[in-house]
């Protein structure tokens, strides 16, 4: 059931003029970093995506193909996903849960073999925990402990 519909997209040049704009909560800017320094690194098989709504950037996450490369739980056939954030002005709408719920469809149409995807979320971060879990992703109930920004768990996302 589409509660609120967005559209995912890879990004475009002209997306990431909107995208760069974003911001988040104060408190949230430990968990993430802002488009503008995503964009700035550049990563082997990390590829980034749009979250639209009506057409206009309301969020966007990052495609790790490489994710196993950085992280001893993955494997070669899964993927990861980082830099998930949805803009200030549209936080508590449901468009992170939404996205969620799209994800394995979109992510299978981008990596067809591949079986899941992880993703890492900081043990704070209850809003986008609850979020996470409420469209589809399920806690390990491992942690992750070698982050630069503290302990974070590690969510599964099957395909």
């Amino acid at each position: 059931m589409i509660r609120n519909a967005v559209a995912l997209s890879p990004c475009t040049e002209e997306d990431i003029v909107f995208l760069n704009a974003m911001q988040v909560k104060p408190f949230q800017q430990v968990y993430c970093d802002l488009p503008s320094k995503v964009f700035a690194q550049k990563k082997e098989g990390v590829s980034h995506h749009v979250v639209k709504k009506d057409g206009v950037p309301v969020g966007m996450f990052s495609v790790d193909s490489r994710y196993h490369l950085g992280f001893n739980f993955a494997n070669f056939d899964t993927l990861g996903i980082s830099n998930f954030l949805i803009d200030d002005e549209s936080q508590g709408k449901g468009f992170g849960t939404e996205v969620c719920r799209m994800m394995p469809v979109y992510l299978r149409g981008l990596a067809p073999r591949a079986r899941g995807s992880y993703m890492l979320v900081m043990v704070n971060n209850a809003g986008a925990h609850k979020a996470f879990i409420r469209g589809g992703w399920t806690n390990t109930g491992e942690k992750f402990t070698l982050g630069l920004k503290g302990v974070q768990n590690i969510l599964w996302l099957p395909m």
